[in-house]
């Protein structure tokens, strides 16, 4: 039997992952925050914002609450190297990429599919997508393919939302609490600012642990019937192939030569790609 669409977004998330948040398993990634005087959560709001005003940055960052989100945002905005720290990332990111993916052989190939998958994500709904469709695409193959693969893991996470939201999970608290309690090393809402009573509050409209994991299925075969539209606008050899080379990209990332903070930060993505 072959490959059917809604595999292929399935098996396709933790490359995706791998691919799109390169950046942030390099140590430069750590010096450029730090120089810019970021603090907490500054860094990672700033870069991810972009220009998106206080009002709108909420739907495009769920995974904090709103309230975080426009504090941490405004005073992150607020130092005098924001500028120069969203100038200094994207430049990094760059290098990041050409390092990584400027190695891989089928680099163009990459970037073509990655391409294809983009522009046949229907952005009416999905916040994050939307605006990671709004970032210019570099004309590199290598820049290009992170570029695309992170308006595809955005649109990932705004597929689990809805996702959840069909299978009753209203928001992205209960999504986080819910992955949290299947999977005790993925994030902990607390730490990205939710209150003990929001918690708890969010637990109370969750199953007990013992139905919890089959909650969690139920969210992600939503999520991963959503996420297969792009992937059914392919033929199914297009679509094998493209996922083989998404696949052979990821593994080339991983087993650089002394790229261990990649190699950590795989299984870290596999389990995050779905919350950060």
């Amino acid at each position: 039997m072959g490959l059917n669409a809604i595999d292929a977004a399935r098996r396709a998330v933790s490359p995706i992952a791998v691919i799109a948040t390169l950046p942030e398993t390099v140590p430069e990634l750590r010096s450029i925050t730090r120089r810019a005087g970021m603090t907490g959560w500054e860094g990672e709001l700033v870069r991810r914002a972009g220009d998106v005003s206080l009002d709108r940055a909420g739907t495009v960052l769920p995974w904090w609450p709103g309230h975080v989100v426009r504090r941490v945002l405004a005073t992150g905005r607020s130092r005098l190297s924001s500028h120069s720290f969203v100038s200094e990332y994207e430049a990094m990111s760059v290098g990041v990429a050409e390092r990584v993916l400027g190695r891989f052989a089928h680099v163009e190939a990459l970037a073509a599919d990655l391409e294809w998958l983009v522009d046949h994500c229907d952005p009416r709904s999905r916040p994050q997508l939307s605006d990671a469709l709004r970032r210019p695409r570099p004309t590199s193959p290598a820049a290009r393919s992170h570029v695309l693969a992170l308006a595809l893991h955005r649109f990932r996470e705004d597929c689990l939302l809805r996702g959840a939201e069909r299978a009753g999970v209203t928001d992205a608290l209960g999504v986080m609490l819910l992955r949290h309690l299947v999977d005790p090393r993925s994030d902990d809402p607390r730490l990205y600012g939710w209150s003990e009573r929001d918690v708890a509050a969010a637990a109370e409209t969750l199953p007990s642990d013992g139905d919890a994991e089959g909650l969690w299925r139920a969210v992600e075969t939503e999520a991963d019937a959503l996420a297969a539209d792009p992937w059914e606008s392919m033929t199914e050899s297009r679509r094998t192939r493209a996922l083989g080379v998404i696949e052979a990209a990821a593994d080339t990332a991983v087993a650089l030569p002394g790229a261990s903070p990649l190699s950590q930060a795989s299984e870290t993505n596999s389990r995050r790609s779905s919350l950060q």
